[in-house]
């Protein structure tokens, strides 16, 4: 008898995919900070680098700008290309201001795989209006007013994956095995960007990424600073063999 458990849980973590040479991670390892002295750090940073430059503030208090940042093996770092137009134009001056601060950041520190430095990618909120005279000491940039939902709630949403998920597609070797899953909750509800991290049990990693393929129901997208943002979920997955 196969026993199938699950266990939803969010987290805003995300999970590496590895790619051709040079590898590039597309996130940080659960855990791992991409600047020294973790989120509070860097925005003290931004905050300090603002006021001594004496940067122009952004008229529209509601700008924001979600910055995707190349961390080097050698700790060295650039900006990522971003191809949504639509976004940028909607919020120049967050885009604009982030390009010109970037330069001046200076503890970035390289992901670790396998216990070497590792090419990774960090993403960044850059809120203008929280970080020039509205900064506050300990802001850390992770206010997310409202999380993902999924229509139904956390059970519905787990009656759905269990619905499509086929149990005998899944064969092991060991009496158990456990994988994790996390998928990103778009601006649109969408899910998107499915990874799978912890035991190599191949056909439970397929078989997961599929039945997620088969939910089409939308999610109502996580709300930060009154704008719907990418959210990522995170579920742990297990199997018994009896």
């Amino acid at each position: 008898m196969i026993k199938f458990y699950i266990l939803l849980m969010m987290s805003l973590f995300c999970s590496a995919t590895a790619q051709k040479q040079p590898v590039i991670h597309e996130t940080y390892p659960p855990g791992q900070e991409f600047y020294q002295g973790g989120r509070q750090q860097l925005y003290q940073d931004i905050n300090q680098v603002l006021m001594d430059n004496n940067f122009a503030r952004c008229d529209d208090h509601d700008q924001i700008y979600t910055a995707s940042v190349l961390v080097r093996e050698n700790s060295r770092v650039s900006f990522v290309k971003d191809f949504d137009s639509a976004n940028i134009a909607k919020n120049r001056c967050a885009y604009d201001l982030f390009r010109k601060v970037l330069p001046q950041l200076k503890r970035w520190t390289s992901a670790g795989v396998g216990g070497k430095p590792a090419n990774a990618i960090a993403q960044v909120r850059f809120v203008p209006a929280k970080l020039f005279e509205g900064y506050e000491a300990g802001y850390s940039g992770d206010e997310v007013s409202s999380i993902a939902e999924f229509p139904g709630g956390i059970s519905a949403f787990r009656t759905e994956f269990i619905k499509h998920f086929n149990i005998n597609a899944v064969d092991s070797e060991t009496s158990s095995v456990r994988i994790e899953l996390t998928f990103v909750v778009n601006e649109k509800g969408e899910m998107e960007d499915v990874q799978i991290s912890g035991e190599n049990n191949w056909d439970m990693a397929v078989e997961a990424v599929r039945a997620v393929s088969q939910i089409k129901t939308r999610w109502t997208p996580a709300i930060a600073y009154g704008l719907p943002v990418k959210y990522r979920m995170r579920m742990p997955l297990g199997m018994n063999f009896e």
